[in-house]
Formats: structure tokens, sequence, C-alpha cells
């Protein structure tokens, strides 16, 4: 990967651990053990993804592949596949899918604040 594309994806996986662990333990200090716990596992799944789609995009656009066209596309279905089959699992109670989004979207958030952070850094 290129440097700069290394740092944020470094820099995000940081700051979404902390977020989550953070989040977790002032669910778990609420008695919400199960739903912090969810919660974690939102903001991994959402990390995880996140390095793999950086890893998948800089593959496809520094190496040429003569199947990038239908490679390419499936490894999105294939990730957005395991998310749903992620949430799936969660999705017998409310309270756990809404847990699960909500650490996946904290991800979301985490990126936006640590790509501001970095571009005012490069100024």
């Amino acid at each position: 990967m290129t440097e700069d594309l290394n740092k944020i994806v470094k820099s995000v996986a940081k700051n979404d651990l902390i977020s989550g662990v953070v989040l977790f333990l002032i669910l778990v200090l609420f008695g919400q053990y199960k739903s912090g716990s969810i919660l974690l596992v939102g903001t991994i799944v959402s990390m995880i993804n996140f390095i793999v789609s950086a890893v998948i995009t800089n593959k496809f656009l520094n190496k040429p592949k003569k199947n990038k066209a239908i490679l390419f596309p499936l490894s999105y279905l294939i990730r957005i596949v395991s998310i749903v089959a992620i949430a799936v699992v969660f999705s017998n109670k409310i309270s756990y899918l809404l847990a699960f989004l909500i650490g996946f979207f904290i991800h979301y958030i985490i990126l936006v604040i640590t790509t501001i952070k970095v571009q005012k850094g490069s100024e």
C-alpha cells in the first residue's frame, strides 16, 4: 500500500479499537455486557471490512490482472454478504441488531474524523 493509505488505515484501525473498547466498557458499567460485546463486534467487523477493502483496492489498482472486471465486484459482494450474515446472527433481538449497527457505523464516524486529522496534518 502507499504510505498515505497505510497511515490512514493504521490510524483508523487504532482509533476504531480504542473507541470500540471504550464504548464496550461504558456499556459494561451500565450492566449491558451483551450489548457492549455486540457493539464491539460491529466495530471490529467494520474495521476488518475497511482494511480488506483498502488492501483489495490497492492490489487491483497497482497490479494488472486479466479478470479485474469480475474479481473486483465479486470481492465487494463477498464482503457485503459476510457482513449481512453476521448481522443476521444478531437479528433475533432488535436491541442486539441495533448495537451491532451502531458499532458498525462508529467506524465511519472514526474514519471521517481520522481523515480530517490526517489531511490537516499534511497542510
